[in-house]
């Protein structure tokens, strides 16, 4: 059983804080769907090049080729299918190649957290692996993978908290498109309304304090989805508890506070552990390739 008397203290020693301040969430979400732009359909039966780079709604898309035989990094082509194309999936998707990733990240900077993203396949009938890789603030990532059901060109969509977790404060995104191939149709994505989102954060407001310690209270003791920081999870164990906590007061007063929130002290002597050391990546110089169909 995870409670314990300890720990139950500890809650009711932080429940009168916890209605100081409540906690902030995203200033935005922001859906693209490849069709708020109107991408030029010349070729209604076939494929339409936008190059290497593409932007909507304020977030970039780039094509990169992620396969061993390039020394560097090499920029692929982008593109999208007509409507009276058989690869056609009932509304605009991008395509990038096989052997490649989309990379994505917003115009000047900023984190965000990914909510969900729908894809359909490039082949009928043939299911396809997508490697999700986020990169964070500091150069970490974490990544996994999902798959596509394999019955036709349908659009299936992957969640949060559901298909994947952890997902959150990305300064980018990368989906590896391995053969046979998918075509992405649309993401969702919430906005953080700082540049810089310490451990912690978990209400993402760029300031880790009273309304992340809120979080973590309102959630205490309860198996949520694995990583999920709104649910007061950062440990990543399913389970809200003294690690989640340690966390927040491991990191208390990081970062800039918004305007209507006062630095507090924590006041407590509590042993702090600290978060996974991960491995960083960075991106490497580019040149370019063509798209592949199979």
């Amino acid at each position: 059983m995870r409670t314990t008397a300890g720990s139950n203290c500890l809650l009711l020693a932080f429940a009168t804080l916890s209605v100081l301040v409540v906690g902030k969430s995203y200033a935005e979400t922001v859906t693209i769907d490849f069709d708020d732009t109107g991408p030029v359909i010349t070729d209604l039966g076939g494929y339409n090049s936008v190059g290497a780079d593409y932007i909507e709604d304020g977030f970039y898309f780039f094509g990169i080729v992620s396969s061993d035989e390039y020394e560097v990094d090499t920029e692929a082509d982008m593109g999208f299918f007509g409507p009276f194309s058989f690869r056609y999936s009932g509304n605009a998707a991008l395509y990038n190649s096989y052997q490649t990733y989309t990379g994505i990240t917003r115009q000047g900077g900023g984190l965000f957290n990914l909510n969900e993203f729908s894809v359909s396949e490039i082949n009928p009938g043939l299911a396809a692996n997508i490697t999700m890789e986020g990169v964070f603030y500091d150069g970490t990532f974490t990544s996994t993978i999902v798959r596509t059901d394999g019955i036709g060109i349908t659009q299936e969509t992957f969640t949060a908290g559901n298909d994947f977790s952890g997902f959150q404060n990305l300064k980018e995104l990368r989906l590896y498109n391995h053969n046979p191939g998918h075509q992405l149709n649309s993401l969702t994505f919430d906005l953080h309304t700082s540049g810089y989102e310490p451990s912690g954060d978990l209400n993402s407001d760029g300031f880790v304090g009273i309304g992340d310690l809120n979080v973590v209270l309102s959630k205490w003791n309860q198996f949520v989805s694995r990583g999920v920081w709104l649910d007061g999870d950062p440990s990543g164990d399913n389970f809200v508890g003294i690690e989640d906590l340690n966390i927040v007061l491991g990191n208390w007063n990081a970062g800039t506070p918004p305007a209507h929130v006062v630095p507090e002290p924590v006041g407590l002597t509590l042993l702090v552990l600290g978060g996974p050391a991960l491995m960083s990546q960075g991106r490497k110089g580019r040149s370019k390739v063509v798209p592949t169909f199979i």
